[in-house]
């Protein structure tokens, strides 16, 4: 079990957040965690600034499930979890669930920068054909449970599998950044 916490972090939607405090959802998942490494995760995950607003910071209590953090607040959460283990690979289940659009670019950007800087293998899912196009190196497309194409984002876009796939007639325009 420790070799799996090692290679890998995860941000998947649906995870449970306990009620207790922030500094205690970490600790569940990393025991021997110190508080520093708590504050670059958040800060990382752009979080740290809400954390440090609560009353008590990293010791106040979330709530059912963490209900006193919107849900952005939740999903940074849930990805400064999982960027808190220093795992060689990362999954992430849709990080910018909930978020505006600016948060989702910064989030999008932050991810990029793991996977550049800290040689960090990143899969995620995105249901977002843009996100994907922009941050993607490879992708692989889904349908009816099954992988119907995988490759480079422009070699796997295209009109065919946007009407097969997704059912929709659409035109494909790109600009500066492909």
């Amino acid at each position: 079990a420790d070799t799996s916490r090692a290679l890998f972090g995860a941000s998947l939607q649906g995870s449970y957040l306990f009620s207790t405090s922030t500094r205690d959802n970490f600790l569940r998942l990393h025991e021997d965690m110190d508080e520093q490494r708590m504050w670059n995760a958040l800060e990382t995950a752009q979080l740290a600034d809400v954390v440090r607003a609560l009353p008590a910071g990293l010791d106040e209590p979330l709530g059912a499930n963490a209900a006193r953090l919107s849900g952005g607040q939740r999903s940074r959460l849930l990805t400064a979890l999982a960027l808190a283990s220093e795992a060689e690979i990362l999954l992430l289940d849709e990080p910018t669930t909930y978020l505006d659009i600016a948060h989702q670019l910064e989030v999008m950007e932050i991810i990029k920068r793991l996977n550049r800087e800290h040689a960090m293998t990143v899969i995620m899912v995105l249901h977002d054909i843009n996100h994907a196009l922009q941050y993607a190196d490879e992708i692989a497309v889904i349908k009816d449970r099954q992988i119907f194409s995988t490759g480079t984002p422009h070699d796997v876009l295209n009109v065919a599998m946007l009407a097969e796939v997704f059912g929709v007639r659409a035109d494909i325009f790109t600009n500066s950044q492909g």
